[in-house]
């Protein structure tokens, strides 16, 4: 059996993954119908299903495909509430993600991965102004 994965990004990295299942947590900014505009790193825009119960100014997390114009067709999506840190939330993701990379890659020695993990936590802790 083919394993699947959903990442979670933010909406800096939607382009590279057209066509896959993600995951995205964000700051629900605007509703439209069965629209959401979500802010993670950027504006998502969520195609909501009748199943959804987002309300503005709460985090969300939403589990859906990344369509060709950048939206998301949303499959599932979580209200996480009001007292969400937003912030620490996208610097974990971050992380996640220059970790993930810098172990798949496996070049160069533990050392130099370290080293570059932290320059990018210390990179994300600043674009994030944690």
């Amino acid at each position: 059996m083919e394993s699947t994965s959903t990442p979670r990004i933010s909406a800096a990295l939607m382009e590279s993954y057209i066509g896959q299942n993600v995951i995205i947590v964000g700051k629900v900014a605007q509703l439209l119908g069965d629209i959401a505009f979500l802010e993670a790193d950027g504006q998502v825009k969520a195609n909501l299903t009748r199943d959804c119960h987002l309300m503005v100014g709460n985090g969300a997390q939403i589990i859906g495909k990344v369509n060709p114009d950048m939206s998301i067709k949303v499959l599932n999506a979580v209200d996480l509430g009001s007292n969400v840190g937003m912030y620490y939330t996208l610097y974990y993701i971050c992380f996640l993600t220059v970790y993930k990379s810098i172990v798949s890659s496996r070049n160069g020695s533990s050392l130099r991965a370290y080293e570059q993990t932290e320059l990018t936590i210390r990179s994300c802790s600043t674009h994030f102004a944690i």
